[in-house]
């Protein structure tokens, strides 16, 4: 279960860990990028689970798995034996490897690294990409050497000298000031969102014949049989998922998608408007206040999960999509900011840290 990659020269070595949505994976590979850039080698620490397995081999990455998936499940018996499991794992798999240092964006996936981390004395850096932070990022930040957060006055981590805003890591070239795109890009979450494709769906049925603009459309890995109806419509583009998120935002005039942490940074990167439909059952509200700034300002607007059933935002997106003024003037509500890469101000940050120039 181990896709063992031995360390055979002196070039120092970074370990990501944190998996489970894109949300977590998306920042980690953007840094993974930008270490490499710099000469370091790097592997990823996963979770069992075949999302994050196959985003490590299509982008070519060096991984680990956990045997274990369960070891995020509080409060069970095998909890513990799978956490004392993947403690085991993580001290074979870094006796190979001997990371300098280890970088996570959080999630259960990151909580028996994080730990052996402070068992073993190695330095490790957090990324919290949301607005609200997750709990294993809050339980193990003022452990780390520096917190790195991606918004003002992130729920769940006090200030500090510690805690620093530089943004959200991505993995993409500065966006083309000047151009504005046509069509309209649709996607869920990095797995998928059914709503979101019963409600295009709906659309396309409804003014497929008529588009105002062309449609990308990625349904998320495995998506499509839980869809009846869909069709060649002419100017739909229907993917499962897809790698090439900076030709399809930089040709966008809207997007309609979830408002996870990653995906805000990528509209306000590339500054698309958008219509975001935040996950409803999230406790603590994550996602609305991933874009809740966005919104105020009048770039992107929030539309409700349980809003899109009926014939009413059906009409509202084909009046937006056919308004191209208003997506303008949209585009032009953006907060003012320069166009900056966050991957490059973490790495000098850790690098500083280190005493690593």
């Amino acid at each position: 279960y181990f896709a063992f990659l031995r360390r055979t020269s002196v070039t120092p070595c970074v370990c990501f860990c944190g998996g489970g949505t894109g949300g977590h994976l998306v920042p980690n590979f953007a840094l993974h990028l930008e270490f490499s850039s710099r000469g370091w080698q790097s592997f990823f620490l996963i979770p069992g689970n075949d999302f994050d397995l196959e985003f490590c081999r299509r982008k070519k990455l060096a991984y680990y798995q956990f045997s274990g998936t369960q070891f995020y499940k509080i409060g069970r018996i095998s909890t513990l034996i799978n956490l004392v499991r993947a403690l085991w794992e993580t001290y074979r798999i870094f006796s190979v490897e001997s990371p300098k240092l280890v970088i996570g964006t959080g999630g259960y996936g990151a909580f028996p690294v994080y730990l052996y981390c402070l068992l073993a004395s190695i330095p490790f850096y957090t990324v919290e990409p949301n607005q609200v932070a997750g709990k294993v990022n809050r339980w193990f930040g003022k452990y780390a050497n520096l917190q790195f957060t991606c918004h003002d006055d992130v729920y769940g981590i006090s200030p500090s000298r510690k805690v620093r805003n530089l943004g959200t890591p991505l993995p993409y070239d500065p966006p083309l000031k000047e151009k504005s795109g046509s069509s309209l890009l649709v996607f869920g979450a990095s797995q998928g969102a059914s709503s979101i494709n019963q409600f295009i769906l709906a659309y396309l049925k409804r003014f497929g014949s008529k588009l105002p603009v062309p449609v990308t459309w990625i349904l998320g890995p495995g998506r499509r049989e839980e869809l009846s109806g869909l069709e060649d419509w002419p100017g739909v583009r229907i993917l499962d998922y897809s790698d090439s998120m900076q030709e399809l935002y930089q040709n966008a005039s809207l997007v309609l998608a979830r408002s996870g942490a990653g995906t805000v940074a990528e509209v306000q990167y590339f500054r698309v408007p958008a219509i975001f439909i935040p996950f409803p059952f999230h406790k603590d509200r994550q996602q609305y206040k991933n874009c809740a700034k966005l919104v105020e300002s009048g770039a992107c607007l929030l539309w409700e999960d349980g809003s899109l059933e009926g014939l009413e935002p059906l009409g509202t997106l084909q009046a937006l999509l056919s308004d191209s003024k208003q997506l303008v003037k949209m585009r032009s509500n953006f907060p003012q900011k320069e166009d900056s890469l966050a991957r490059q101000g973490i790495t000098d940050s850790i690098l500083e840290e280190q005493k690593v120039f």
